[in-house]
């Protein structure tokens, strides 16, 4: 495969030395917000998770609709093509899902993988644990709305903090094409992203390893935690305002070099009927959104012919 192989400036680097209090100011104009920091995680600690630390980390969310409905086997056949050895999956699924958590240990998934708890604890089908202590910053016991939307920058900072690259995607996609090519293409840049309708869409994020990128999500908890007074975005956190206003800031005032995929590869579910008028065209990703509840998602995905779950029991 290509895939992340491909990838050199992403690969691990051999003697990379991780400053244990290494720090990255993201000013605004009111205060600075800094980064959290790399952690020293040691060669054993992912030995033990996966065998050896992995170049890039491949990271979604899982529920029980999405289970019962069989997304989540949809998005395992689809993208186990791509996801190669170098690679691991992080699955975020908490403790008051255990049902979910006991049945995705039990599955015989194609790749390496583990399981994140509320506190960000990593847990593989063997039972080793990758503990950590709780994010500082983030509430979770805050409104349950909020805490589910601060949650997704939250676990991305997390996986980043790790130094490994990392690349968000919601669970209703389907990858026709390796997405690693279209990143590889894209060229060198701290993140990548895609487009909704209007806006920018956080379904598909790759957030290259460093502080620079760890620093852009901490901006991001920060406008969901309302703790950046200037900030100027309508509507519920619930929406993709916060994000939109903290990716337009950071290119303009705090240098984050932020690149958008082209949509005709990576097309929201509104915009794919646009380019499906001819016949050779195949989007890279195809994506269920715009579409409430998971059965009518499993029914689009049918529909335009991507729909094979695994068995994975």
């Amino acid at each position: 495969m290509i895939g992340i192989l491909l990838l050199s400036l992403l690969s691990p680097c051999d003697g990379l030395r991780i400053e244990p209090r290494a720090s990255w100011r993201m000013a605004s104009k009111s205060k600075s917000i800094e980064s959290s920091t790399l952690e020293s995680s040691t060669p054993a600690d992912f030995h033990e998770l996966w065998g050896e630390k992995p170049s890039i980390i491949i990271h979604t969310t899982v529920n029980q609709d999405y289970m019962d409905a069989k997304l989540f086997h949809n998005w395992v056949h689809y993208a186990k093509p791509f996801i190669n050895s170098s690679m691991a999956v992080v699955f975020d699924v908490q403790e008051d899902q255990g049902p979910i958590r006991e049945k995705i240990l039990k599955m015989k998934l194609p790749f390496k993988y583990a399981l994140m708890d509320k506190d960000m604890n990593l847990e593989n089908s063997r039972g080793v644990r990758f503990a950590r202590g709780p994010v500082q910053g983030v509430h979770y016991r805050s409104p349950e709305y909020k805490a589910i939307v601060v949650r997704r920058p939250a676990t991305i900072q997390a996986l980043l903090r790790m130094n490994i690259s990392t690349l968000y995607v919601d669970l209703d996609t389907a990858w026709r094409k390796d997405p690693f090519i279209a990143i590889n293409k894209a060229g060198d840049h701290d993140l990548l992203d895609t487009l909704d309708n209007l806006g920018q869409c956080t379904c598909f994020l790759f957030l290259k390893r460093g502080e620079k990128s760890i620093a852009f999500m901490q901006y991001w908890i920060d406008a969901l935690d309302d703790k950046i007074p200037e900030k100027k975005f309508s509507g519920s956190p619930g929406n993709q305002a916060a994000y939109d206003w903290v990716r337009h800031q950071a290119r303009i005032h705090h240098n984050i070099d932020a690149y958008t995929l082209p949509r005709e590869e990576f097309p929201s579910g509104k915009w794919i009927k646009v380019f499906k008028g001819d016949p050779k065209y195949e989007p890279t990703v195809y994506h269920a959104n715009f579409r409430q509840g998971a059965s009518p998602k499993a029914k689009w995905f049918q529909e335009n012919k991507m729909w094979n779950p695994d068995d994975l029991d």
